[in-house]
């Protein structure tokens, strides 16, 4: 019994081994969350850059929702991408990642990799994206991520655990009489 408690305990440690590294991997694995912009798609972006531009010089205000997308239909490329603009109020998490948007700002959003990627105007990353965590994460945070990883490790240990406790040797477990 003690021989079957033994293996049964080194499966359930090892099955558990790469829910650990994983689990710890995420939690201290540095990530970048920007993208670089290939040939067509920053091109794209110059181009709903210089209307935005025309737009604001045109009528001395920042076009609408309405307005770029009016434009945009008219774009195959835009529309077969998702591609939108937004003006403020921005995200949180775009406010923390690039800092306070200037007046004027604006950010265009676009389907990049079979992910919405994200081109704030006022950026310091020329022709980068980014991916929010809600995108980039499996379960929408990196602790999200480790816990939901953390259960894969943690159950085959406890479940080692419960074996060698359940498996000992009844000789193990009586107490010795002194002499």
């Amino acid at each position: 019994m003690r021989a079957i408690s033994f293996m049964m305990t080194v499966a359930f440690v090892l099955a558990g081994l790469p829910g650990l590294l994983i689990s710890l991997y995420i939690a201290v694995a540095p990530t970048d969350q920007h993208r670089v912009l290939n040939g067509s798609r920053k091109a794209e972006i110059e181009d709903a850059k210089a209307y935005i531009q025309r737009f604001q010089e045109r009528h001395a205000h920042m076009p609408t929702n309405q307005d770029f997308a009016d434009w945009a239909r008219f774009r195959r490329d835009l529309e077969s991408i998702g591609f939108s603009y937004q003006t403020a109020p921005f995200s949180d998490e775009l406010i923390k990642e690039f800092g306070k948007p200037p007046e004027g700002a604006y950010v265009f959003n676009f389907v990049l990799g079979g992910s919405f990627v994200y081109y704030p105007s006022w950026s310091k990353r020329l022709n980068s994206v980014y991916i929010t965590d809600e995108q980039w994460w499996s379960h929408g945070s990196r602790w999200a991520d480790v816990g939901y990883f953390s259960i894969a490790w943690l159950l085959p240990f406890f479940l080692a655990g419960l074996c060698m406790k359940l498996f000992r040797n009844e000789a193990d477990t009586k107490p010795k009489k002194s002499a």
